[in-house]
């Protein structure tokens, strides 16, 4: 399965890791309750993606009926429905849920921002060249 993911994916998971442990081990510099609640929805996201890219290998490389990929989707926005109600749980604190949101939206804006850095870098750098 590795071999087939585009490198840029890669690239996004190995950062995504990076920015859960950054989060984490200030989250125990600092012992904020926040730091902590965004490193769980960091972790929860990378779960969630790699289930679905999982599906989509499955889909797409080894012919598996569809319906496994509705299955697939229903659990991965029920682990993030999970983690937020274990996080409000946990801390009784609404900041807290919303920074958890952010963290499980973490590897979707890491692609947005990757996206338009390829999209717009170049037109960025060359008007900065001038």
């Amino acid at each position: 399965m590795l071999k087939v993911i585009p490198r840029n994916i890669k690239r996004i998971f190995v950062f995504e890791i990076c920015l859960g442990l950054v989060a984490f081990f200030l989250g125990l510099i600092f012992s904020c309750e926040y730091i902590y609640s965004f490193c769980i929805g960091v972790v929860i996201s990378i779960i969630s993606n790699l289930l679905l890219l999982g599906m989509v290998y499955l889909l797409v490389y080894m012919n598996y009926k569809t319906y496994i990929s509705y299955i697939r989707y229903l659990i991965s926005y029920a682990l993030y429905a999970v983690t937020l109600y274990f996080v409000h749980a946990l801390y009784k604190d609404i900041y807290t849920v919303i920074i958890c949101a952010l963290g499980l939206c973490s590897f979707k804006i890491s692609c947005y921002i990757i996206y338009i850095l390829k999209k717009y870098g170049k037109k960025v750098h060359k008007f900065w060249k001038k």
